[in-house]
Parts: C-alpha cells; sequence; structure tokens
C-alpha cells in the first residue's frame, strides 16, 4: 500500500511580536511563546515584521540576531518617521530580507513624495520584496484600491505582497496577483471571515483565489492578532474544500515564501 503524502513544513509570512502595546490590546507576546507555537504547529521559519508604533525596526533586528534560524525580519518604512537615506543605510546592513509599509496605520498616501522617492531607490539598489497592508473594509473609498493599483504598476523593481488580501475589497486585490512580481497573503482574512460568519465572502475569496496560480498565494497567520494553530486549520481546511491540490498546498505553505525570501 502506497504511503500517502504529506505536506511539507510550514513557512509563516506574517508575524509580529509587539514590543510596544497598543491600549487595547492585551496580548503580551514574547519570543519564547512564540517559537513555541512554531514547534507545536509544523512551522519551520517565519517573517518577523517591524509595524512602527508596536515594534520597532530594531527591537526585530536584535531578536533576528538572537534566532536567525527562525525568522526572516522585513523593515517598516513610515515616509513621516524616517528619513529615505537613513532607511536605504539600514538595508544596506543586510539584516532585512523585505520592506512593510502600512498605509492604513500610519496614514499616509502610497503616491507620497517620500514613498515614491524611497521605492525608486529601492528598485537600484537592495532586491527584496515589500509587503503592503492591504486590508479594506466594506466603508473604505475606491481612492485606496486606485492608489494601491498605481503602486503596483509604478514599480516593476521588486516584488510586491499584498497582506490580507484585500480584506473586505479582496475581489479588486487578488486579480492584481496575476501580475508576475504581485503576492497575496492569508493572514487575518479568513479568521476575520469565519468570526463574523461571512460565509458567502470566504466562498467568493476562496472562489477568487482559485483562479489565480497559486505559486501567488502565500500563507500567513497575522499572529498574535490570529493564532498560528487556527489560522493553519483554517487555510488548509478551505484549501481542500475548494479543490486545491496537495501540490497547490504545499507552495502555499511553504515553498512559494521559501523560493521568494530566498531570492533576496
Amino acid at each position: 500500500m502506497q504511503k500517502k503524502r504529506q505536506m511539507k513544513k510550514i513557512i509563516d509570512s506574517h508575524c509580529h511580536i509587539f514590543e510596544i502595546l497598543a491600549p487595547q490590546k492585551e496580548k503580551n507576546i514574547n519570543i519564547s511563546k512564540l517559537i513555541d507555537s512554531f514547534k507545536k504547529n509544523g512551522v519551520h521559519k517565519a517573517v518577523l515584521l517591524a509595524i512602527d508604533g508596536f515594534s520597532s525596526n530594531r527591537f526585530v533586528e536584535n531578536i533576528y540576531k538572537t534566532h536567525k534560524e527562525f525568522f526572516w525580519i522585513f523593515y517598516n518604512f513610515n515616509p513621516f518617521a524616517a528619513k529615505v537615506e537613513d532607511s536605504m543605510a539600514e538595508l544596506d546592513k543586510g539584516f532585512f530580507s523585505g520592506v512593510k509599509i502600512h498605509p492604513r496605520l500610519h496614514g499616509f498616501s502610497l503616491q507620497d513624495k517620500n514613498i515614491i522617492n524611497f521605492f525608486k531607490k529601492l528598485e537600484t539598489s537592495v532586491h527584496i520584496p515589500v509587503l503592503v497592508d492591504a486590508w479594506f473594509s466594506d466603508h473604505d473609498p475606491d481612492k485606496l484600491i486606485k492608489e494601491l493599483i498605481w503602486f503596483v504598476n509604478e514599480f516593476n523593481g521588486f516584488d510586491i505582497i499584498l497582506a490580507h488580501s484585500g480584506g473586505f475589497k479582496f475581489n479588486k486585490i487578488v486579480e492584481l496577483a496575476g501580475d508576475r512580481h504581485v503576492y497575496v497573503d492569508t493572514s487575518y482574512i479568513l479568521n476575520t471571515f469565519v468570526k463574523y460568519q461571512k460565509y458567502d465572502m470566504i466562498e467568493g475569496y476562496m472562489k477568487r483565489l482559485k483562479q489565480i496560480d497559486s505559486s501567488k498565494i502565500l500563507f500567513g497567520s497575522d499572529y498574535p492578532e490570529c493564532e498560528i494553530k487556527e489560522s493553519i486549520q483554517l487555510v488548509s481546511h478551505y484549501l481542500n474544500e475548494f479543490g486545491f491540490s496537495l501540490e497547490d498546498k504545499e507552495k502555499i505553505f511553504f515553498s512559494n515564501s521559501l523560493e521568494l525570501l530566498n531570492r533576496c
């Protein structure tokens, strides 16, 4: 009898440790708890994201230096808080494997002159992926979507990961992953749809994912907003339910992230 092939280990492409807690959060997450969660849930490695106001670039850099076997780290660029030249100098040190920007949280436009200046410099220097927060509610104006589409079309010199697959605006965001340099991650979105019993949204989202190449989809949990175990179970369940193959699952959970991050 042929032994059933098992899925490879997992890469979590989207997680955090909060150095500075938001007033409404009571999640004092420490590194030992996170690494323990990796071991319990078969996570081979993860992308740890700096997020200005919650976990500084220096904080995640220090975690990486101590626990580099478990992490890649992404540098957070906030055009209101950092100079372009200083940020480029930090990236040149070689500790960061990517960049994250969070226009929703920090209130800037993707067409801000400092954003444009920074990413034009990035295109001509280090080749690392850029993760853009792309969580949109039902109430967010279409101009935010238009800015994101502009950003994707404007910058072709690096790979772009659209975090959270666009949230409630996934129909307009997932299709961007048809472009050769654009990916979407699964972080937070299914957990949210399940929490609020948006089962029609789950069906629409999964059908939308089926329309793009599975090599453009990255598993992410958004830990500690969502538990890693729950996120793995949810994504795996719906990939099975909507007919994704074992090969597709191995790409989404492991090899897509590995290939993307090994290029940098």
